[in-house]
């Protein structure tokens, strides 16, 4: 029989692994990302709000948001601009486990 292009058969099994579903198969596995909403990374760490590209984190409130796409800059009332971090975290240290 001829394969169907872009066709995968049903996998054996399916777990989550973190913010991703893994598809088992017989003699390979697929990785697929689940968009984790940024609310869920508030109270977290920069880095953690960060994994998500769209995302944005905002030092003084500790919240991660929906980056603004509206607008170039994210407006006062989302969040200060130097407060406000996006792409990269930097800038102050934020409190953490001491090492």
């Amino acid at each position: 029989k001829k394969k169907k292009e872009g066709r995968y058969p049903p996998p054996f099994s399916c777990l989550q692994i973190r913010d991703s579903k893994v598809l088992l198969y017989s003699h390979y596995y697929v990785i697929i990302p689940i968009s984790v909403p940024c609310a869920s990374k508030s109270n977290t760490t920069c880095e953690d709000c960060l994994k998500n590209v769209t995302c944005l984190w905002c030092m003084s409130t500790k919240e991660c948001v929906d980056y603004p796409v509206r607008s170039i800059l994210p407006k006062p009332s989302v969040c200060p601009l130097n407060n406000a971090r996006w792409g990269l975290c930097w800038g102050a240290r934020e409190e953490g486990p001491q090492g």
